[in-house]
């Protein structure tokens, strides 16, 4: 019998860690900080998806953390000459997630 709506276990997109915060900011402040929030979020981008998920993962916790090193072993490049190197380090953060 299959539900329709809900939660599904592996559903949906991985959570960014991103919270709403509020802060009193002059004009001036509120474009340095979003500038500088620019440059975080493109840095992140350089860093390629499996390095990104990697990256997410590393500030989640629990089941979003998980999904994420997964998403970040699968967006992996083969052709990497560090291939191997980054499946080991991506699982052995996996299988810490699972013994927690």
């Amino acid at each position: 019998m299959m539900a329709h709506g809900g939660y599904r276990p592996g559903a949906g997109r991985i959570p960014t860690g991103r919270k709403r915060r509020n802060y009193f900011l002059t004009d001036d402040e509120a474009a340095q900080v979003a500038a500088f929030i620019k440059n975080i979020r493109e840095e992140e981008k350089q860093l390629g998806p499996s390095k990104y998920y990697e990256a997410v993962g590393d500030r989640l916790t629990g089941r979003d953390q998980a999904r994420a090193y997964k998403a970040a072993a699968n967006n992996l490049a083969i052709s990497s000459p560090t291939y191997l190197e980054d499946v080991k380090r991506i699982w052995d953060k996996l299988e810490a997630t699972q013994e927690k």
